[in-house]
Protein backbone atom coordinates (compact mmCIF):
# COMPACT_ATOMS: atom_id res chain seq x y z
CA UNK A 1 0.00 0.00 0.00
CA UNK A 2 1.36 3.41 -0.87
CA UNK A 3 0.83 6.35 1.42
CA UNK A 4 1.38 10.01 0.66
CA UNK A 5 1.57 12.50 3.52
CA UNK A 6 1.21 16.12 2.52
CA UNK A 7 2.26 18.69 5.06
CA UNK A 8 3.78 22.03 4.03
CA UNK A 9 3.59 22.43 0.28
CA UNK A 10 6.20 24.33 -1.66
CA UNK A 11 4.21 26.95 -3.58
CA UNK A 12 6.46 26.48 -6.63
CA UNK A 13 5.51 22.84 -6.94
CA UNK A 14 3.25 21.97 -9.81
CA UNK A 15 -0.31 21.00 -8.89
CA UNK A 16 -0.26 18.14 -11.39
CA UNK A 17 2.75 16.65 -9.61
CA UNK A 18 0.75 16.70 -6.35
CA UNK A 19 -2.20 15.09 -8.08
CA UNK A 20 -0.01 12.40 -9.70
CA UNK A 21 1.36 11.43 -6.29
CA UNK A 22 -2.13 11.38 -4.81
CA UNK A 23 -3.40 9.17 -7.65
CA UNK A 24 -0.61 6.65 -7.04
CA UNK A 25 -1.28 6.41 -3.31
CA UNK A 26 -3.81 4.18 -1.57
CA UNK A 27 -3.70 6.28 1.58
CA UNK A 28 -3.36 10.07 1.60
CA UNK A 29 -2.61 11.90 4.84
CA UNK A 30 -3.30 15.62 5.22
CA UNK A 31 -2.23 17.96 7.99
CA UNK A 32 -4.70 20.69 8.91
CA UNK A 33 -3.15 23.91 10.26
CA UNK A 34 -0.76 25.58 7.84
CA UNK A 35 -1.42 22.99 5.16
CA UNK A 36 -5.05 22.30 4.33
CA UNK A 37 -6.18 25.48 6.09
CA UNK A 38 -4.15 28.56 6.96
CA UNK A 39 -5.45 29.35 10.42
CA UNK A 40 -2.63 31.52 11.76
CA UNK A 41 -4.56 34.82 11.70
CA UNK A 42 -7.64 33.30 13.37
CA UNK A 43 -5.41 31.60 15.92
CA UNK A 44 -3.61 34.86 16.71
CA UNK A 45 -6.83 36.90 16.92
CA UNK A 46 -8.46 34.40 19.27
CA UNK A 47 -5.35 34.40 21.51
CA UNK A 48 -5.28 38.21 21.49
CA UNK A 49 -8.98 38.41 22.42
CA UNK A 50 -8.40 35.90 25.22
CA UNK A 51 -5.37 37.80 26.54
CA UNK A 52 -7.33 41.06 26.55
CA UNK A 53 -10.24 39.37 28.33
CA UNK A 54 -8.09 37.71 31.01
CA UNK A 55 -5.36 40.33 31.48
CA UNK A 56 -7.35 43.46 30.54
CA UNK A 57 -5.42 46.00 28.50
CA UNK A 58 -1.98 44.95 29.76
CA UNK A 59 -1.20 43.26 26.44
CA UNK A 60 -3.22 45.31 23.96
CA UNK A 61 -0.05 45.85 21.91
CA UNK A 62 0.16 42.20 20.76
CA UNK A 63 0.92 42.23 17.02
CA UNK A 64 0.49 39.48 14.45
CA UNK A 65 3.79 38.10 13.17
CA UNK A 66 3.32 35.97 10.03
CA UNK A 67 6.48 34.01 10.78
CA UNK A 68 5.41 32.87 14.24
CA UNK A 69 2.33 30.84 15.10
CA UNK A 70 0.89 32.00 18.41
CA UNK A 71 0.93 29.17 20.94
CA UNK A 72 0.89 28.77 24.68
CA UNK A 73 4.71 28.57 24.64
CA UNK A 74 5.05 31.75 22.56
CA UNK A 75 2.66 33.54 24.90
CA UNK A 76 4.74 32.49 27.91
CA UNK A 77 7.82 33.99 26.24
CA UNK A 78 5.99 37.23 25.41
CA UNK A 79 4.73 37.55 28.99
CA UNK A 80 7.53 36.07 31.15
CA UNK A 81 5.84 37.07 34.41
CA UNK A 82 2.59 35.23 33.67
CA UNK A 83 1.69 32.31 35.93
CA UNK A 84 0.42 28.91 34.83
CA UNK A 85 -3.12 29.61 36.07
CA UNK A 86 -3.45 32.71 33.86
CA UNK A 87 -2.01 30.87 30.84
CA UNK A 88 -4.53 28.06 31.36
CA UNK A 89 -7.36 30.61 31.55
CA UNK A 90 -6.16 32.30 28.35
CA UNK A 91 -5.96 28.99 26.47
CA UNK A 92 -9.48 28.06 27.63
CA UNK A 93 -10.83 31.47 26.60
CA UNK A 94 -9.02 31.22 23.25
CA UNK A 95 -10.85 27.96 22.51
CA UNK A 96 -14.19 29.62 23.36
CA UNK A 97 -13.72 32.64 21.08
CA UNK A 98 -11.99 30.84 18.19
CA UNK A 99 -15.26 30.30 16.28
CA UNK A 100 -15.64 34.09 15.96
CA UNK A 101 -12.54 34.15 13.74
CA UNK A 102 -13.25 31.21 11.42
CA UNK A 103 -13.87 33.65 8.57
CA UNK A 104 -10.20 34.66 8.88
CA UNK A 105 -9.03 31.15 7.94
CA UNK A 106 -8.05 30.38 4.35
CA UNK A 107 -8.65 27.04 2.67
CA UNK A 108 -5.85 25.74 0.46
CA UNK A 109 -8.02 25.24 -2.62
CA UNK A 110 -5.52 23.01 -4.41
CA UNK A 111 -5.30 20.55 -1.54
CA UNK A 112 -9.05 20.69 -0.96
CA UNK A 113 -9.44 19.74 -4.62
CA UNK A 114 -7.16 16.73 -4.10
CA UNK A 115 -9.26 15.71 -1.08
CA UNK A 116 -12.42 16.10 -3.16
CA UNK A 117 -11.09 14.22 -6.19
CA UNK A 118 -9.60 11.33 -4.23
CA UNK A 119 -12.77 9.28 -4.02
CA UNK A 120 -12.17 5.60 -3.35
CA UNK A 121 -8.93 6.27 -1.49
CA UNK A 122 -8.34 6.30 2.21
CA UNK A 123 -8.09 9.98 3.14
CA UNK A 124 -6.75 10.64 6.64
CA UNK A 125 -6.50 13.88 8.58
CA UNK A 126 -3.56 13.90 11.00
CA UNK A 127 -3.43 17.05 13.08
CA UNK A 128 -1.94 18.30 16.31
CA UNK A 129 -5.12 20.37 16.78
CA UNK A 130 -7.64 19.43 19.41
CA UNK A 131 -10.78 17.73 18.09
CA UNK A 132 -13.18 20.60 18.82
CA UNK A 133 -11.11 23.21 16.97
CA UNK A 134 -10.20 20.89 14.10
CA UNK A 135 -13.85 19.92 13.62
CA UNK A 136 -14.81 23.61 13.68
CA UNK A 137 -12.36 24.31 10.84
CA UNK A 138 -13.45 21.27 8.84
CA UNK A 139 -17.13 22.16 9.20
CA UNK A 140 -16.50 25.78 8.27
CA UNK A 141 -14.71 24.73 5.09
CA UNK A 142 -17.18 21.90 4.34
CA UNK A 143 -14.58 19.15 4.71
CA UNK A 144 -16.00 17.25 7.70
CA UNK A 145 -17.19 14.23 5.76
CA UNK A 146 -14.22 14.00 3.38
CA UNK A 147 -11.91 11.94 5.61
CA UNK A 148 -11.95 8.20 6.22
CA UNK A 149 -10.67 8.89 9.71
CA UNK A 150 -9.02 11.62 11.73
CA UNK A 151 -6.16 11.73 14.22
CA UNK A 152 -6.41 14.65 16.65
CA UNK A 153 -4.29 15.99 19.49
CA UNK A 154 -4.96 13.98 22.58
CA UNK A 155 -4.35 15.20 26.12
CA UNK A 156 -3.35 11.66 27.15
CA UNK A 157 -1.08 10.82 24.20
CA UNK A 158 1.12 13.89 23.70
CA UNK A 159 3.13 12.45 20.82
CA UNK A 160 3.29 14.11 17.41
CA UNK A 161 0.39 13.41 15.03
CA UNK A 162 2.44 11.00 12.92
CA UNK A 163 3.64 9.14 15.99
CA UNK A 164 -0.06 8.64 16.81
CA UNK A 165 -1.02 7.79 13.22
CA UNK A 166 1.61 5.20 12.27
CA UNK A 167 0.83 2.71 15.08
CA UNK A 168 -2.83 2.82 14.08
CA UNK A 169 -1.95 2.07 10.46
CA UNK A 170 0.33 -0.76 11.56
CA UNK A 171 -2.33 -2.15 13.92
CA UNK A 172 -4.70 -2.32 10.97
CA UNK A 173 -1.98 -4.21 9.03
CA UNK A 174 -1.35 -1.44 6.56
CA UNK A 175 1.98 -1.18 4.87
CA UNK A 176 3.37 2.31 4.70
CA UNK A 177 5.21 3.48 1.63
CA UNK A 178 6.92 6.77 0.91
CA UNK A 179 6.73 8.59 -2.39
CA UNK A 180 9.73 10.71 -3.32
Amino acid sequence: MRMWAQEMIDSNRDYEDWWTKAEQADVIVFDLDGTLVNSDVANFLSYKAAVLHILSSKMSNLEFNPGIRMTRDVLEKLIPSIDNEKITQIVAEKELVYKQYLSRTILNARLADIVERSKGKEIILATDSRKTRADMLLTHHRLSDKFTWKVYKDSVDIRDKYARLIPRLLKENRSIGHLE
